[in-house]
């Protein structure tokens, strides 16, 4: 099952938001639960230093230098934990969909970071994640 190749931090970190998501949602339905349970799983892609987990959220205040910066040092070896943390969504969504998780819970995982999101569920999920 896909939520075990997370690591522990991330289990929890799903775990707690699920707990959360039902607190705010009871009525959420199962893609959803789904969805938060496995909205990191993408991030398990390369086992991340912790540094690079707040280098990270640091540099997404500030995406275009985040893009910027990724785009121009693509190659370095020593960038890649931040081009799985920025890639996770997608990564995730991919395994996922592979895993024959529904096409409801793969856009879920896929779009939790998009910016300006219309989906209702979505933006629970991404009012959740950014406790």
């Amino acid at each position: 099952m896909l939520f075990w190749r997370q690591s522990r931090y991330d289990q929890a970190h799903a775990i707690s938001h699920l707990r959360e998501l039902l607190h705010l949602h009871p009525e959420a339905p199962l893609e959803m639960i789904h969805a938060m349970l496995l909205h990191d799983v993408g991030k398990a892609a390369y086992r991340i230093p912790p540094l690079y987990r707040v280098v990270h959220v640091l540099l997404g205040r500030a995406p275009h230098v985040y893009r910027a910066l990724l785009h121009r040092w693509k190659q370095k070896q020593l960038l890649f934990p931040l081009i799985v943390l920025q890639e996770h969504s997608r990564i995730g969504a991919e395994w996922a969909a592979a895993a024959g998780l529904s096409e409801r819970t793969v856009y879920l995982i896929a779009h939790h970071h998009d910016e300006n999101a219309r989906d209702v569920e979505l933006q629970w999920l991404q009012r959740v994640d950014d406790l």
